[in-house]
């Protein structure tokens, strides 16, 4: 008698561009080692249809969902180092926006993630060091990776900083954020 070991697993597909496959896979496979070894899943990457296949146990969905995290982070422009904090601390979130929904055509998106990134990097690097979060703006994608709260405030400043607020205004905020917060650690 021939048990159907296949009733027993769940499979996850995740879509990746072309170009962040060897970022997922890892330098000698380091990330699809990790993932299954720290998370107990199977990772299979299609290169031919820039796929990323999760399949693990059905009573280890928690864990197949966290390595699912973990890869669409890296899909999106989070380094390994950063999104594996997804997989290990289970405060870390990982938030997508998609800018495309603040703009009319190709100019106004380049116009924006120029005014998200800032002149040498500055307005991203600033949000990414008062919030504690990382974040990553690949095409029409903003990815943040962080706490919660924190992620959540950094959302709001890019959301708002695409609706076109003034710099200022949105820097303000994140620092009456960071007093609360402080005030309550």
């Amino acid at each position: 008698m021939t048990k159907n070991t296949d009733q027993n697993k769940i499979t996850m597909v995740v879509s990746v561009d072309e170009e962040r496959l060897g970022a997922v896979i890892g330098t000698k496979g380091r990330v699809e080692k990790y993932l299954e070894k720290t998370l107990g899943v199977k990772i299979k990457v299609d290169a031919g249809r820039s796929k990323v296949i999760i399949t693990a146990d059905r009573n280890n969905v928690e864990d197949a969902l966290k390595a699912k995290t973990v890869i669409e982070a890296i899909a999106h422009g989070i380094s390994f180092e950063d999104a594996k904090k997804l997989a290990e601390d289970p405060d870390y979130i990982l938030e997508i926006i998609d800018i495309s929904e603040y703009v009319r055509n190709r100019r106004d998106l380049t116009r924006i993630k120029a005014r998200l990134i800032g002149r040498k990097g500055k307005i991203k690097t600033l949000i990414e060091d008062e919030l504690n979060v990382k974040i990553a703006i690949r095409d029409k994608h903003v990815t943040i990776v962080g706490r919660y709260h924190d992620v959540m405030i950094a959302k709001e400043a890019i959301q708002a900083i695409c609706r076109g607020s003034k710099y200022g205004r949105v820097l303000k905020k994140i620092e009456d954020y960071k007093i609360m917060r402080d005030l309550y650690q």
